[in-house]
C-alpha cells in the first residue's frame, strides 16, 4: 500500500506495539471474533488510549475487509466492542473572531 510518510508511520507503530503482539501468532483463516476481543480489551487494560485502539482496530478490520472480499474467511470483526471515544471538544468562537470573519464581512449585514 502507498502511504504519506506520516500515515506509514501510524501504521507500522500500531502493527509493531499493538496488533502483532496480540494478533501476530494467528493465521487470517483461524482468527475468530473472540481472538479480536481479547486483543482489543488488551490494548485497553495496557492503557492505549480509546482513540489508539480505534486506530489499530480500523486497521485489522481493513484488512480482514480484504480477507473477507477474496473469501479466505467470514467478518470475524462484526460484533467486537470498542471503547468509547472521548466527545470531541467544542471550543465557542470568540465575538473578535466572529465578527472578523469572511462570512460576516462578505454580507455587510453581520447577518448568516
Amino acid at each position: 500500500m502507498h502511504h504519506r510518510p506520516q500515515t506509514r508511520a501510524t501504521v507500522s507503530s500500531a502493527l509493531s506495539a499493538l496488533i502483532l503482539p496480540a494478533l501476530g501468532d494467528l493465521t487470517v483463516a483461524t482468527l475468530e471474533r473472540r481472538h479480536l476481543q481479547d486483543a482489543v480489551n488488551g490494548w485497553v487494560d495496557a492503557g492505549s488510549s480509546a482513540a489508539r485502539v480505534w486506530v489499530a482496530a480500523s486497521y485489522v478490520s481493513s484488512m480482514l475487509a480484504m480477507a473477507v472480499e477474496d473469501r479466505i474467511l467470514e467478518r470475524p470483526v462484526k460484533g467486537v466492542r470498542l471503547p468509547a471515544l472521548p466527545p470531541a471538544k467544542v471550543e465557542p468562537l470568540a465575538i473578535a473572531q466572529v465578527e472578523r470573519s469572511p462570512a460576516r464581512s462578505r454580507s455587510g449585514t453581520g447577518r448568516w
